[in-house]
Parts: structure tokens; C-alpha cells; sequence
């Protein structure tokens, strides 16, 4: 183990001191995106990370395919553009890309620059994978490949949580309903016992603990099926 650590350590040092020149590049990227009219941070960010997730398979086949048919990644990545609707925002990071690869920028910086301010995860290993392959000429195809197979797998278990934490939330408006329909079938039908029971402190107090628990309850049930960030 220690053996593999050595013999490797020159990539994790490469790695490191790429993810430490990313944060001081990060301002440049935002600024070349806001003269292009590309505004991340001012639109629906929930949205726009919807959309990296919806197309980042298809960057990633198309990427992974063009380079076991022998194009070089840069170009394939240039060439993606094509696959993408028009309200994607992998277009205009690609413009963006290829407006930085025709000014003569460096190539490990122009990658850094590829979805530089969104701190998304797949990209980011996307990213890495690139960035290593050019660096020691390994083989890019099967890693790509690979990413898009755990991608896919990623995005259909998080279909699942939410479909089922939207199954929790319909559940505890299910409780809350059934109590509400309960407390009007009392009135209704024991309209004298309930006024009864408003008219004595203990009834009222009853009732008051009652009606807290189940709102307690409903509130502790909705919060337990929050989406969070998956």
C-alpha cells in the first residue's frame, strides 16, 4: 500500500496544486462570463444545475466516443456543441471554451475554466480525468465512459429519493387532512360535547395539547421529506 502511495504520488500532488490554482482563477472565469452574457448567479441556479445534470451524459458519450474514434479530447469538446438544445448551458460554456482554446490560453487553464464557477461534481471529475490524461497520456475513453455509467446511476437514484420523499410529504398532508376531517366529524356530530369540552379549562387544555402535537407531528413529517442538495 505504502509502495502504491509512492509511485503515485506525483499525480495526487498534480491534483492538489490544480484544485488550489482553480480557486484563484475562478474570478477571471466569472468575469469572461459575464461580458459573454452568461449570468449563473443571477438566474434560477436550481434550474441551470438541473440542466448540467440533464446534459452533462451526452457531453460525456459524445467526449468518450470521439476519443476512442482518435480525436483529441479539446476538439471533441468544441465539437459537442451540436448536441445540446439551445437553452443549454453547455453552449455557452463551450463558446466560451473554444474562444479561450482560439486565444492561445493554456490548455490546463482552459479546462479549469469549464464550468469554473458552478462547483459541480461530475464536471469536476470530468475535468480531472482530462486534465490527467493529457498530462501522463493515459487512456480517456474507458474513464469517460465509466463516468457516464455512474452518472446515470446517480441521477435515477436520485429520481427514486425524491419520488419517495414526495410520497413522505403526501403522506403526512394525508395525517393532517384525516385529523382535520376528524375534528369537523365532532363538531358536526357532537356539536353540544365540544362545546362542552371549550367551556372547562382541562378540555380546553386537552384539546390545545392535542391540536399542537398534530401540527408538531405534520411539521416534523414535512421536514423530515425536504429535498435536500443530493
Amino acid at each position: 500500500m505504502r509502495g502504491l502511495f509512492v509511485a503515485n504520488r506525483g499525480i495526487i500532488s498534480e491534483l492538489l496544486s490544480s484544485y488550489e490554482a482553480k480557486g484563484g482563477s475562478r474570478h477571471s472565469y466569472e468575469k469572461q462570463r459575464e461580458l459573454a452574457g452568461a449570468t449563473p448567479r443571477r438566474i434560477n441556479l436550481k434550474r441551470r444545475r438541473g440542466a448540467i445534470e440533464r446534459d452533462l451524459p451526452a457531453l460525456l458519450t459524445a467526449v468518450a466516443s470521439s476519443v476512442r474514434a482518435g480525436v483529441d479530447p479539446l476538439k471533441a469538446i468544441c465539437d459537442a456543441e451540436e448536441y445540446f438544445p439551445a437553452d443549454s448551458p453547455f453552449i455557452t460554456e463551450i463558446k466560451l471554451f473554444k474562444q479561450r482554446i482560439s486565444e492561445g490560453e493554456d490548455e490546463f487553464e482552459t479546462i479549469e475554466g469549464f464550468f469554473a464557477d458552478d462547483d459541480h461534481g461530475d464536471v469536476e471529475l470530468f475535468k480531472r480525468c482530462i486534465i490527467l490524461s493529457r498530462r501522463h497520456g493515459s487512456s480517456l475513453a474507458d474513464p469517460l465512459h465509466r463516468i457516464v455509467k455512474v452518472v446515470r446511476q446517480r441521477q435515477s437514484f436520485k429520481r427514486k429519493t425524491r419520488a419517495a420523499l414526495a410520497m413522505h410529504r403526501m403522506s403526512a398532508v394525508g395525517i393532517a387532512l384525516c385529523a382535520a376531517l376528524i375534528a369537523v366529524m365532532q363538531v358536526v356530530m357532537n356539536a353540544k360535547g365540544v362545546a362542552l369540552a371549550f367551556q372547562k379549562p382541562a378540555g380546553i387544555a386537552l384539546l390545545s395539547v392535542g391540536g399542537a402535537l398534530i401540527a408538531s407531528g405534520v411539521g416534523w413529517m414535512l421536514s423530515m421529506g425536504r429535498e435536500e442538495r443530493l
